[in-house]
């Protein structure tokens, strides 16, 4: 990975900037964050699906 001049912002793989992971972190190491199980998390993501399927 060559550095570049200016002010670039790293992109990282998935496509979120640093500044954005840095976010992403807090809400994942807040220990008041609503937690979801891996089931619920499925759920929801088949409701979101269903939503957007009609």
């Amino acid at each position: 990975m060559k550095a570049s001049k200016g002010k670039a912002i790293a992109v990282i793989r998935n496509q979120h900037t640093k500044e954005e992971m840095r976010e992403i972190e807090k809400l994942f190491l807040d220990p008041n964050a609503k937690r979801y199980t891996l089931q619920e998390t499925i759920e929801m993501s088949k409701n979101e699906n269903l939503h957007q399927n009609r």
